[in-house]
């Protein structure tokens, strides 16, 4: 919540130092060119093995591993999960360690930007099984003074039956207006529509308003998604009462989702479900 606080109080303040003069790149962050966004990290022994029929899914934005117990916290959930799709990577320190020395995991790495020059900080799909296809979708539209964009990073594992199941993890664009976060989304949307089989999308939508909301709902339900309902109390994070994180689905089963509010390793609380694939 405090980092939200200082980012408004940023993003009030025109400064020209967060300007850039040829509008393409922030003078305090340096936007990776599109063949250097992803770093890969290959942990996996099972270099050929299918992606399961039934999975368990966590999606968490790390807070870039601020908090004390974020590295047990992200060892006990990779444990528990199959797939883990997370915002707000910090490629330094503790998390730079476990995230570049997988132990049993495949981890892409998809940078939105270098932070203050020094470190990469972006989305990252953390999986127990090999990716067939991985594709990073930047956002048109950028932050404002700041002029950082924000990443979708898509990803693809090959089922028995020989079809893929994707996951598409979102770090939403922030402090705009509705038909920015929409132009995001609608980006999104069309990359979607290249794909076939079952389908995950999931992250930090950052909808900060109702408007953003209903707009987030309409979008997707559109194209087939379902939005998935939490049992038990529900902790997502919130700002000014609207729920920042979700899970949407496609051609899955879903069993059970949960937000565990136990976690304390970062100021979102990890949202989890349990997915069953149809048997055709």
């Amino acid at each position: 919540m405090k980092m939200l606080m200082i980012s408004i109080l940023i993003s009030m303040v025109s400064l020209p130092a967060f300007a850039s003069v040829n509008n393409k790149h922030s003078f305090i962050h340096k936007i990776p060119a599109k063949n250097k966004i992803i770093d890969f990290h290959q942990g996996l022994s099972c270099r050929d093995c299918y992606f399961p029929n039934e999975f368990k899914l966590t999606v968490w934005n790390m807070y870039k591993g601020k908090n004390e117990s974020w590295a047990n916290d992200f060892d006990d959930l990779m444990y528990e999960s199959d797939i883990l799709l997370g915002q707000e990577f910090k490629l330094k320190g503790e998390m730079k360690d476990k995230l570049i020395n997988p132990f049993e995991q495949e981890v892409i790495l998809a940078t939105s930007f270098i932070s203050w020059r020094k470190y990469k900080t972006g989305v990252t799909n953390i999986s127990k099984y090999p990716t067939v296809q991985i594709t990073p979708l930047r956002s048109k539209v950028k932050e404002p003074f700041i002029r950082t964009p924000k990443l979708s990073l898509a990803s693809s594992y090959r089922l028995e039956d020989g079809r893929d199941i994707t996951f598409i993890n979102i770090h939403a664009i922030n402090f705009v207006r509705k038909r920015k976060l929409e132009k995001q989304l609608k980006q999104v949307i069309e990359y979607i529509k290249t794909t076939s089989g079952p389908i995950v999308f999931a992250g930090d939508f950052n909808t900060n308003s109702k408007k953003k909301i209903k707009m987030m709902r309409k979008l997707l339900s559109e194209q087939g998604f379902t939005e998935a309902s939490f049992t038990g109390k529900d902790k997502r994070m919130k700002w000014l009462g609207n729920k920042l994180d979700y899970i949407w689905y496609r051609d899955l089963e879903l069993i059970e989702a949960n937000v565990l509010g136990h976690i304390q390793g970062a100021d979102h609380k990890p949202l989890q479900a349990s997915f069953r694939i149809p048997i055709e």
